[in-house]
């Protein structure tokens, strides 16, 4: 193989690596933030209850007292905890970075349209949500743990 195909491919396991690891992070970020495991000075939430008003806030829609809210809440965090480990892990990658991806782009569209567009650039909602769908496309890269990416 030439050297400038094993450059190209060594660039791309690199980013491919690079990207799971930044999206993993901030998944598993916010949910050690909205757990408590950061100290107060650092969270966003600092705790479910506050990331259940302000899931809230952006799903007004949703009755506080009703059951679809700590739904809502609980099934985002599941969701982003179990996907972040996959992404980090190198688990069925093309399933959970679409997966993530998609997930992203529901959190964007329920912030654009709660309060405002803004907010889904100040969040960088788009950019990790296009890096996830990236993964999901790119070929075989380092520290993966099945084939089925």
């Amino acid at each position: 193989m030439s050297s400038t195909k094993t450059s190209a491919r060594w660039g791309q396991r690199a980013v491919k690596l690079l990207l799971r690891f930044a999206v993993a992070s901030s998944l598993l970020s916010a949910v050690a933030d909205r757990l408590g495991l950061y100290p107060r000075a650092m969270s966003v939430w600092g705790d479910m209850q506050t990331f259940s008003d302000y899931t809230h806030s952006l799903m007004p829609w949703l009755p506080k007292p009703d059951l679809l809210l700590p739904v809502a809440v609980w099934g985002s965090t599941v969701c982003e905890l179990l996907f972040g480990l996959a992404l980090l892990l190198g688990l069925r990658l093309r399933l959970f970075a679409l997966l993530t991806g998609s997930l992203i782009l529901i959190f964007a569209l329920a912030m654009a349209t709660s309060v405002g567009s803004k907010v889904v650039f100040d969040y960088s909602a788009l950019n990790a949500a296009g890096a996830a769908f990236v993964i999901a496309y790119m070929g075989k890269g380092w520290l993966e743990l099945d084939s089925h990416s």
